[in-house]
């Protein structure tokens, strides 16, 4: 009796390492749905000063990069300011340009794109401006999503003034800092 006791105790503890050995292995590989945790990003954009009198800004999209997500590395934030803005009125404050949850993780680039621009200047108003680089402002800034606190990115747009004046061209350069 206590032969067959002891075979049925290890027939047992050998089923269930066997069962826990294939839902690890399940759940490793991806079958299995998992939950992720994610965290707020918070995306604030301001201003240095300049010497025009109004740039308007129409951002239509902003994405941030994940590392190691394979081939969905690019992740999209809702734009919270939709409208058109003068970034020269954020010279010494700030406003919320997009906001989203993000999975927990490492970030490296956030990228901004510029639908359209304009200056008003005292000799010209509502100057349309072409923006360099098909657009997209890119900004190489690590930032790490956490699951409970918020992440806010705080975008220094620095206005060279001179290709705006000269060509009516917009190659915004910017300062990114993480709280």
């Amino acid at each position: 009796m206590l032969y067959e006791t002891r075979k049925l105790g290890m027939s047992a503890t050998g089923g269930l390492l066997i069962a826990f050995l294939i839902i690890s292995g399940v759940v490793l590989t991806g079958i299995l749905p998992t939950t992720s945790a994610k965290g707020l990003l918070i995306i604030n954009v301001k201003d240095d000063p300049a010497k025009l009198n109004e740039l308007w800004l129409n951002i239509s999209a902003v994405k941030v990069h994940r590392a190691g997500e394979g081939n969905e590395t690019w992740k999209s934030i809702p734009i919270v300011a939709t409208d058109p803005f003068d970034l020269l009125l954020l010279e010494n404050v700030s406003t919320v340009l997009a906001a989203g949850e993000l999975p927990v993780g490492n970030y490296t680039e956030i990228r901004l794109q510029i639908a359209n621009a304009w200056a008003n200047t005292t000799e010209n108003s509502h100057q349309p401006l072409k923006v360099v680089a098909n657009g997209w402002m890119k900004l190489k800034i690590h930032f790490t999503i956490e699951d409970t606190p918020v992440t806010s990115v705080l975008i220094d747009i620095d206005v060279n003034e001179q290709p705006i004046l000269s060509s009516g061209k917009l190659h915004p350069v910017a300062k990114v800092t993480v709280d």
